[in-house]
C-alpha cells in the first residue's frame, strides 16, 4: 500500500520536472484516483464497510404521519418522500408490489418535481396569485386548499407509482372525510 511518505516522495519526482506544470497536475490527479479507488479501507471492501445497510429492510405502511399533519401541504409531501422510499425497497418475501416503478436519483427527482407542482397549481387555482407552471387557471374561487392539495398530490402520485395506489386513496379518504 502506498503510504504518507511513499506519496511525498513521488510529488518530489513530479516536482523535478520543470517545464511540464499541465502535466504534473494531471499524472497528480490520476495518480491520486489510482490510490483512493484502488485501495482498500479499513474494513476491507465496500459492502463490509457498510454492512446492515445493504440488507432487506421490514416493509411500512407508506405514511407515518397521522392524519391530522399540521397541513396538506407537509402531509402528502411526506406521503411522497415515503412512497419514493418505498418504491427504492425490494419487496420483502410474499409481498406482491412494483419495484421501482421511479427507481434513481433523477426519475425519483422528477416524480417529486411533479407532485410538488401539481400542489403549487392546486393551491394557486383556489387563491390566484401566481402564474401556474403548467397553464391551470380557475374563475371559481372558494375550493377547500386543503381538498385540492390533497386530490392534486393523490393523482400525480397514484400515476407515478401505480404499486402503491391503495395507500395513496387511503390518505385522500382521510383528509377528504377530515
Amino acid at each position: 500500500m502506498f503510504g504518507r511518505r511513499t506519496l511525498f516522495e513521488i510529488i518530489r519526482v513530479f516536482q523535478q520536472i520543470p517545464y511540464f506544470p499541465a502535466m504534473k497536475l494531471t499524472a497528480l490527479f490520476f495518480l491520486s484516483f489510482a490510490i483512493t479507488a484502488f485501495g482498500r479501507s479499513p474494513a476491507g471492501n465496500f459492502n463490509e464497510a457498510l454492512g446492515a445497510k445493504f440488507s432487506r429492510q421490514s416493509s411500512q405502511q407508506p405514511s407515518t404521519l397521522p392524519a391530522a399533519a399540521p397541513d396538506s401541504i407537509h402531509r402528502w409531501n411526506r406521503i411522497a418522500i415515503d412512497a419514493t422510499g418505498l418504491d427504492h425497497t425490494p419487496p420483502a418475501p410474499g409481498e406482491n408490489r412494483a419495484f421501482g416503478e421511479q427507481l434513481g436519483p433523477g426519475r425519483s427527482s422528477r416524480a417529486m418535481a411533479i407532485v410538488h407542482i401539481a400542489m403549487f397549481d392546486a393551491i394557486n387555482a383556489t387563491a390566484g396569485r401566481y402564474q401556474s407552471f403548467t397553464g391551470v387557471t380557475t374563475r371559481v374561487r372558494g375550493y377547500s386548499v386543503a381538498a385540492a392539495v390533497s386530490q392534486a398530490a393523490h393523482d400525480t402520485l397514484s400515476s407515478l407509482f401505480t404499486a402503491q395506489k391503495p395507500a395513496f386513496d387511503a390518505a385522500l379518504a382521510s383528509d377528504l372525510a377530515a
